[in-house]
């Protein structure tokens, strides 16, 4: 049976697209290897410890089934591993500050926050709007879905500030959807329930509390299956999943190598024959090569012309402040909560103890995670954050900070501009015509946004290419 196998595979970056694909390619190749350039795997599902042994997740993330029995049993385990390992929920419990206020039914913009003259002027604008948008830039799309109004008083403001960008230079496909920002509350319930049944009013107006929406996704859903979410016992935090993951992939006898990055590609006949390693310099057969890093890092190795245009690729950078405070949580009940409000720089916060309450019930820490340019960076303090906590009345004014950490990744977040996503389609088509033996997987490779897709759409290419 062995002998039926593939040679060598080998997968670029550690993430958790790589390690699921190593996993399946193990099945299918004599030889798998991980090659990642940071000292551990994960990506951005890793976790760290504060001086006083409090785990963070860095890019904090609830993993949820996909449905797919083998891809659920390589990320779970077995139902007897569910209850061990994992505390499930039905639904995220979310919720979001806008305007001054909070409304923790949903992750949506509530527009009655609003002025009552900029409200009425919004909804009538939002009314009149009955056609489905061909647009393709945010602003011009939002214009004709939700209108002015709602655009520049809700939508705009809250996209510079995540982006810090022009919106009609910005794609919708993936930075609306991804925040949800093209939907909206507004209205009553009741008369939203009913515009729902419109496609074009589904698209932009929200369901007002989570039973509403929970009932609709079960008349429209039927009988079909619906995934549960999860999230680690083990202290560790989201760390302890990549470490299931990882050992699982060991033991197929995968070969992780960290601390390395392909200097070079040797190729021939649109076939990858060998890769060498840039610090170890050891090069190494390759039959397939699965690719979850950045696509634009093969032209160099592979010694082939670089598609130009990277002068406006830009990337935000991700700051995460981690803190422990003395008294507990005024919100016990949300996991994530969203502020839309442009007057603070923080736009997702996680609230650890709502997740973890029996497993770890005396912990009151949290993490916010604000978006900016690089070289603005270093200029956001932990004091400015938990001042923002505190004004929004999400930790009392008495709570004292038991311990405190900031966190920065650079290029984790890239702008979803025009030229960025015409860069990857070109790099990705330049690659696949160049290249027989090659798949590209991930955000970079220009199809999938969510994590559940991009592993989806790998486990289906591995399975279609290698039976």
């Amino acid at each position: 049976m062995r002998n039926n196998k593939n040679k060598t595979a080998i997968v670029v970056g550690g993430g958790l697209t790589g390690i699921i694909g190593a996993i399946l390619l193990a099945d299918k190749f004599e030889s798998v290897y991980i090659i990642e350039k940071d000292s551990f795997c994960g990506g951005l599902l890793k976790s760290t410890e504060d001086n006083l042994g409090i785990s963070y997740d860095l890019g904090t993330h609830i993993p949820n089934e996909t449905l797919i029995p083998e891809i659920d049993q390589i990320l779970f385990g077995s139902s007897k591993n569910f209850i061990k390992e994992w505390t499930c929920f039905e639904e995220i419990r979310q919720g979001n500050f806008f305007a001054g206020k909070w409304n923790l039914e949903t992750s949506s913009v509530d527009s009655r926050n609003l002025k009552k003259n900029i409200y009425k002027k919004g909804i009538k604008e939002l009314l009149l709007r009955t056609k489905k948008s061909n647009k393709k830039d945010i602003k011009s799309f939002l214009y004709e879905t939700i209108g002015p109004t709602f655009s520049n008083n809700i939508a705009l403001p809250i996209i510079k500030k995540l982006y810090d960008a022009d919106p009609k230079t910005l794609t919708c496909s993936s930075s609306v959807n991804y925040f949800g920002l093209g939907r909206i509350i507004a209205l009553t319930p009741e008369i939203t329930n009913k515009l729902k049944k419109r496609e074009v009013f589904d698209n932009k107006l929200s369901y007002h509390t989570h039973e509403d929406y929970w009932q609709r996704k079960k008349i429209l859903e039927k009988d079909l299956p619906s995934g549960n979410y999860f999230y680690p016992k083990k202290s560790v935090g989201i760390q302890s999943w990549i470490n299931f993951l990882l050992e699982k992939a060991i033991k197929k006898n995968v070969k992780v190598i960290n601390k390395e990055f392909v200097e070079k590609i040797f190729h021939n006949s649109k076939q990858i024959e060998s890769i060498k390693l840039g610090n170890c310099k050891k090069k190494i057969n390759c039959d397939f090569l699965l690719w979850t890093a950045p696509a634009h890092l093969i032209f160099k190795a592979a010694n082939i012309p670089l598609n130009k245009s990277n002068s406006n690729i830009k990337f935000r950078t991700s700051n995460i402040f981690n803190f422990s405070y003395d008294l507990p949580l005024i919100n016990q009940n949300s996991f994530f909560l969203w502020n839309w409000d442009v007057n603070y720089k923080g736009f997702r916060i996680t609230l650890y103890p709502n997740m973890q309450r029996k497993i770890q019930p005396s912990l009151n820490n949290v993490t916010v995670e604000v978006l900016s340019n690089k070289e603005d960076s270093i200029y956001l303090s932990s004091d400015e954050i938990d001042e923002e906590l505190k004004k929004i009345n999400l930790i009392s004014k008495k709570a004292k900070i038991l311990s405190k950490m900031k966190q920065v990744a650079h290029n984790t977040f890239p702008v979803p501009t025009f030229e960025f996503q015409r860069k990857i389609i070109k790099d990705r088509d330049k690659i696949y015509e160049t290249f027989k033996n090659i798949y590209l997987s991930g955000r970079f490779a220009g199809k999938n946004w969510f994590q559940n897709d991009v592993i989806k759409e790998t486990y289906f290419e591995i399975k279609n290419r290698f039976g």
